[in-house]
């Protein structure tokens, strides 16, 4: 199983990326829209909001214990364009 915890895999990369996207019009996403433009499973998409909630992102968890990504930061991770 790849190790998902270094914060710069090619998994975090894309998943910020696509909260960026998807935040670009102004709306909330939620982690399902993420895991859809991803093409990643649930579960390591959730994982890797959480650790890009830690600096980069507003995030609000959801009862059902889904994620919504409010908000980007205003200063991203330097290896993520």
């Amino acid at each position: 199983m790849t190790n998902y915890d270094d914060g710069l895999s090619e998994e975090t990369k894309a998943v910020y990326r696509a909260a960026r996207q998807a935040l670009a019009s102004g709306a909330s996403c939620s982690d399902e829209e993420i895991a859809e433009a991803t093409g990643y499973d649930i579960g390591l998409v959730r994982d890797r909001l959480m650790f890009l909630a830690s600096d980069y992102l507003d995030t609000k968890p959801r009862d059902d214990g889904s994620i919504d990504v409010l908000s980007l930061s205003t200063d991203p991770p330097q290896d993520i364009a």
